[in-house]
């Protein structure tokens, strides 16, 4: 990765911060939206300034991930979020599926990445763990066909 913490001082050194580029591995939203966050959204982690970079507080940003969980106490600190798109990839499926089958599936915890309170109807975002824990055949056949 071309952002790592490396650069970091040492009692920063503890490995919890990372970059933009390592966010957005764990939100699929744009730097735009990270900004958003920051400004529109008072739970938000504040990123810490070092030289020309943002970083964020890992544990925080899975804190503020769980906030905006649809079940409490879902999200772990090594979860990834989908989009729609992401999770028909990730399985093979069409967006009309995954909407049948993952959207309206109340077994399936929702993540509100709006970046306000205000911005109308949330689009739906999925943790990938419980998808694959759900259709890990799909995940499988997706995959070799990928390869």
């Amino acid at each position: 990765m071309n952002n790592t913490v490396s650069a970091l001082n040492k009692e920063d050194a503890d490995m919890t911060k990372i970059s933009v580029a390592e966010l957005q591995v764990i939100l699929p939203v744009s730097n735009h939206t990270i900004r958003r966050f920051s400004r529109e959204d008072s739970k938000f982690p504040a990123p810490v300034i070092i030289g020309r970079a943002n970083y964020f507080d890992r544990a925080m940003i899975y804190k503020w991930l769980s906030s905006r969980a649809s079940a409490a106490n879902t999200i772990q600190d090594s979860d990834v979020i989908l989009t729609t798109d992401q999770a028909g990839i990730l399985l093979g499926r069409s967006r009309a599926w995954v909407w049948k089958n993952i959207t309206t599936n109340n077994q399936f915890t929702l993540v509100d990445l709006s970046p306000g309170a205000k911005s109308g109807k949330p689009k739906p975002y999925f943790i990938k763990r419980e998808v694959l824990e759900a259709f890990p055949d799909l995940a499988a056949i997706a995959a070799q066909k990928a390869a």
